[in-house]
């Protein structure tokens, strides 16, 4: 199978969504849209192919081949044409401190080069996941590898968490108002300890979530009625809906809709 996830059990499971693999001789993409939903990414190409990425306003970068993207209220481009043997890990929005020691906002909008977060460090992980023979035990050595390096005496600060699963749930969220009252802190304390754990402001994470339903929506929906599912997402009107789409992903929704993926978030683009 070229495309294969793992979900860690705990304590890790609490912090990481899954760890994938891709394997492929000929991608059928040259590039690959990314589109913004609060998490951190660990990507680390085996094939020492380094990472093209562009930004909206088509502004390049080329990194290093092992590359953490942080939380992005942006979507954006990577050459996806010379991918072979990719592995990465796919991190929880407000889980970075615990796992990658440092906060989230730190990795606001950035892609760094593993190497200069974790110096030869980065280079021993890399090392032993090219030596390993099956994509199991690529997995295994990643668990292993946060087990031992994590710091579990900085946990994700219990408002932050409160916040986050409310932006989640598919019903009407908690206002941030009611959060700030039920979590007993004041406005511009939360939004600080929110910022600095999850990388976005309460209100930028919140729009994200939204956005977010969306994309679920469309990608479960046989026949959509546009203005139902702006109504559903809790948009002002199918105006407000189609705007806020473009903004995060650079689609219109009937555009988005034509081209979706089968992996969510990252959609395939053919020129």
């Amino acid at each position: 199978m070229p495309f294969q996830t793992y979900s860690p059990p705990p304590p890790l499971s609490s912090f990481i969504a899954y760890f994938w693999s891709y394997t492929g001789k000929n991608p059928p993409h040259s590039r690959r849209l990314t589109l913004p939903d609060g998490s951190i990414d660990l990507v680390i190409d085996l094939y020492d192919r380094k990472t093209r990425i562009h930004n909206r306003y088509d502004s390049e970068m080329t990194l290093a081949p092992s590359v953490i993207s942080g939380p992005h209220t942006d979507y954006y481009i990577t050459d996806s044409s010379s991918e072979r043997s990719m592995i990465g890990v796919h991190i929880k929005p407000g889980c970075a401190g615990p796992l990658l020691k440092l906060p989230s906002i730190a990795l606001k909008d950035t892609h760094v080069s593993l190497d200069d977060l974790w110096g030869i460090a980065a280079t021993d992980l890399r090392d032993e996941l090219l030596y390993s023979n099956t994509v199991e035990d690529r997995f295994r050595i990643l668990e292993k590898y946060f087990l031992l390096r994590s710091d579990w005496s900085r946990p994700s600060h219990s408002a932050v968490q409160f916040a986050i699963a409310s932006f989640q749930q598919s019903h009407h969220p908690e206002s941030i108002a009611n959060m700030v009252e039920q979590v007993n802190m004041s406005a511009k304390r939360f939004i600080q300890i929110f910022k600095d754990e999850v990388g976005l402001t309460p209100k930028r994470f919140s729009r994200l979530m939204r956005f977010q339903k969306a994309i679920r929506l469309i990608r479960k929906s046989n026949d959509i009625d546009w203005a139902d599912l702006a109504m559903s997402c809790e948009y002002y009107d199918q105006s407000h809906f189609i705007k806020e789409f473009q903004s995060f992903s650079g689609l219109t929704p009937t555009e988005y809709r034509a081209i979706e993926s089968l992996h969510p978030n990252h959609i395939p683009l053919t020129n």
